[in-house]
């Protein structure tokens, strides 16, 4: 019913068989909990138009999860601030995450999408701070990470994008001072980096078993680099 304005932790937990949930047109419908619909196996769509905060593992494990709706769009609602951690993990046949052009959104927490193996393109706006832990880690298909106000990130957490497969490429903020452990491990497509000036430290593998990774360009040269931060084939170029 539209009365209802928030579903409750593990309301719908581990049902297996829900295909499919409508909520009405004028729902004032604002928060979904902690563990909603986790572990919904069968679960195809939802439309959620006026969340604008979802809880930890609401997601995860929605493994038949394609489409999430918010009204007549695929954009991700704009009055959403923060992804929590878990929420989309294991959603392996969802395949797009597109947010609004006022998105507020600020935080992704970690695994947010841990192993979203269909995941193919992000879209990220709003003025997001941080990039939580392994928050994208073993999206094997993810080929396009499109962050629009890429320079307020401050932090991206280890791991945050390791075995993300057929990355090609990717943007680093100007403002964050480390590149954490594993953070693009496993990136087996990626070919070219450049890392900004403010960079104060490379860690452990945080580019390791990258083959086509040739040449990594750093912009500063006053940087603490792990001596396995690269593999041996990586020129790293100062």
């Amino acid at each position: 019913p539209s009365s209802v304005i928030r579903i409750e932790d593990h309301a719908f937990h581990n049902c297996i068989n829900l295909r499919n949930i409508k909520i009405a047109e004028n729902s004032r419908l604002s928060k979904i909990g902690n563990y909603a619909f986790a572990g919904c196996t069968s679960l195809e769509e939802i439309n959620i138009a006026s969340v604008t905060e979802i809880g930890s593992f609401a997601f995860a494990r929605c493994c038949s999860l394609k489409t999430l709706r918010f009204g007549n769009t695929h954009y991700f609602s704009s009055g959403i601030e923060k992804l929590s951690r878990y929420v989309f993990a294991g959603c392996k046949k969802l395949s797009s995450v597109e947010f609004e052009n006022n998105s507020l959104l600020e935080v992704i927490e970690d695994k947010a999408f841990y192993g979203c193996n269909s995941l193919k393109k992000i879209l990220i706006t709003g003025r997001v701070k941080k990039v939580g832990k392994f928050a994208f880690a073993y999206c094997s298909e993810l080929e396009t990470v499109a962050i629009l106000n890429i320079d307020t990130i401050e932090n991206i957490g280890k791991g945050a994008f390791m075995h993300c497969k057929k990355l090609p490429y990717f943007q680093f903020p100007s403002s964050i001072r480390r590149i954490r452990p594993r953070t693009f491990y496993g990136c087996l497509r990626l070919k070219s980096i450049k890392i900004p000036k403010k960079i104060l430290s490379i860690n452990y593998q945080a580019f390791g078993n990258c083959p086509m990774l040739k040449i990594a360009v750093i912009l500063y040269g006053d940087v603490m680099i792990s001596a396995k931060a690269f593999d041996k084939h990586t020129k790293v170029q100062i």
